[in-house]
């Protein structure tokens, strides 16, 4: 069986404990995951889960919600651990007004900076606010390798994204029936520039919508992009996993 690759969870926020949720989910045939830091606290426990568990990284960032301090010094830090595949997630969230979108974007250009510096994949949290990341990322420049967590966006927002060298990453909402822009995302956008995530616990896709979410789910968006694109499933797995690899510098 060809393993899944889990490009973003954040299994700390759930109320099961991570050591099950990574059992269910080597069992569920996911080989391998990225734990998503969202602050420097949660940063720093993405690392510690990844030191258990063989094929699991972290990622450590500041969310684009948790953007009014950004302790990029630290975030540095953190970064030169060799669990560590990925800065982020950092982006432009207009969804809620928790932080303003100046300091969001401060953030943002600090941490697309941290990539390059560091060789790290970027992953890039855009949440009603395609044109702002997209200007963003064309103003500074996007590193060599980074990937748009839960891709949302029209045909044209996945074309402009992969233009810019981007990774999209599939999440629950394509499984959902009332996303028929994102499945036509699917259907036009070649599989060589997709990769799958859960976004656990939050996400979850059909038939356990509105449950919490956990990375043994991932199988489920992936064998949702299979009957979009009439693709055995195999075939999604082998790309998707091989993308992933790519993106976080993985060796196979």
């Amino acid at each position: 069986m060809t393993a899944w690759f889990d490009t973003h969870c954040h299994p700390y926020m759930a109320k099961n404990s991570v050591a099950e949720q990574v059992e269910r989910a080597l069992v569920a045939g996911v080989g391998e995951m990225v734990i998503v830091g969202v602050d420097l606290d949660t940063s720093e426990e993405a690392i510690e889960i990844a030191c258990l568990y063989e094929g699991v990284y972290a990622a450590v960032g500041v969310h684009p919600n948790e953007s009014e301090d950004l302790p990029i010094e630290a975030i540095r830090d953190l970064a030169a651990h060799p669990k560590v595949v990925a800065i982020g997630e950092t982006g432009i969230d207009l969804y809620r007004d928790r932080v303003s979108i100046d300091k969001q974007e401060t953030a943002f250009r600090a941490q697309i900076a941290l990539a390059k510096e560091t060789g790290k994949a970027l992953i890039v949290h855009g949440r009603d606010a395609h044109p702002e990341v997209k200007r963003i990322l064309k103003s500074e420049g996007p590193p060599d390798r980074f990937v748009m967590h839960c891709f949302l966006g029209t045909p044209d927002d996945g074309r402009d994204y992969i233009e810019l060298g981007a990774y999209l990453s599939l999440a629950g909402p394509v499984t959902f029936t009332n996303a028929p822009e994102l499945r036509d995302a699917v259907s036009e956008l070649p599989l060589e520039s997709m990769v799958v995530e859960t976004d656990s616990p939050f996400l979850s896709p059909h038939p356990f919508r509105g449950k919490p979410n956990e990375p043994a789910r991932v199988a489920l968006v992936g064998e949702a992009i299979a009957h979009i694109k009439r693709v055995d499933a195999s075939v999604v797995a082998e790309t998707t996993t091989a993308n992933a690899r790519h993106l976080f510098g993985i060796e196979p």
